[in-house]
């Protein structure tokens, strides 16, 4: 399968959830993805402000060369929605086995339905962006705004809410 965008790759890793059954956990699968998301925007900051300004950036991505961080961010929606689809979407069943109850389940797998797609087409966004101007969107890292952070933000809004109801019932 040649896979071109968010979209494809949210759905892969959906397709691939569904030859991974789970017992329990759903709910700290979920939990994983939005830590990822958080520590993943201050990576972004530090590549911007390096990129910026060499003595004020994180040390560790001076053996990054430009290429590396350019293709990590790139890619880096991509990897997202594959995670969306794999350890969301793809778990959001499985949360009966931590306690909540089908009905529950119906209204966040609703939820993520209408979601999704707004959420995936800012990934889109985010790389089209970084593909046309790199310079401008490590400068855009740098004060954590841009079509990236955009992605991020509504991608943890929507994490946050998803953990917020699981959490009315299993807490």
């Amino acid at each position: 399968m040649n896979i071109f965008d968010c979209s494809d790759y949210s759905e892969e890793g959906l397709k691939q959830r569904k030859n991974k059954k789970m017992a329990n956990g759903a709910e700290y699968k979920i939990n994983e993805v939005q830590r990822r998301i958080l520590s993943i925007g201050d990576t972004l900051e530090s590549i911007g402000t390096f990129s910026i300004n060499k003595n004020t950036g994180v040390v560790t991505f001076d053996y990054c060369v430009k290429d590396r961080r350019l293709f990590w961010s790139y890619d880096l929606p991509l990897s997202i929605s594959f995670d969306l689809g794999q350890d969301v979407e793809g778990v959001l069943d499985y949360l009966e086995h931590d306690g909540v109850p089908k009905e529950e389940i119906k209204k966040l797998k609703k939820y993520a339905s209408q979601k999704m797609p707004i959420i995936l087409n800012l990934g889109d966004i985010a790389r089209a962006d970084v593909s046309s101007n790199w310079q401008a969107a490590y400068v855009s890292f740098s004060f954590r705004q841009g079509s990236m952070f955009d992605f991020l933000t509504e991608v943890d809004n929507f994490l946050s809410y998803l953990l917020g109801e699981v959490e009315l019932w299993t807490r």
